[in-house]
């Protein structure tokens, strides 16, 4: 009975999880951000960082660690398509004299596949 329990729960995990990371495309044009005291940096893992500036001005995180430098270099400024899934994720720091945000932050940053 309990390996039924524990197959049902990891089917699931598996399942919301399968949800979660559907595959989405969208387009805009390719920003290069440099480092700065906000949020999205602090998102972006807080170096330089690249958005996605959709028609509506909506600007999104990209995270472009499956790209080559080359195709990176080439495509800022460059209006594109990409295709890629939503990874969310939340951040505390528990340390009052941090330079990083001291209440819980959920980041939201779009994963571009290759």
């Amino acid at each position: 009975m309990m390996s039924k329990v524990i197959f049902s729960i990891s089917f699931l995990f598996f399942f919301n999880t399968f949800i979660v990371a559907q595959t989405e495309i969208l387009s805009g044009k390719i920003i290069k951000k440099e480092w700065s005291k906000t949020i999205d940096s602090y998102c972006a893992g807080g170096s330089e960082y690249y958005v996605l500036v959709q028609n509506d001005k909506t600007e999104t995180i990209l995270d472009l660690s499956r790209w080559r430098k080359k195709k990176i270099e080439k495509s800022v400024n460059q209006t594109v398509t990409l295709k890629g899934v939503w990874q969310s994720n939340s951040k505390k720091n528990d340390d009052p004299y941090s330079q990083h945000p001291t209440t819980p932050t959920l980041c939201r940053i779009f994963v571009v596949k290759k």
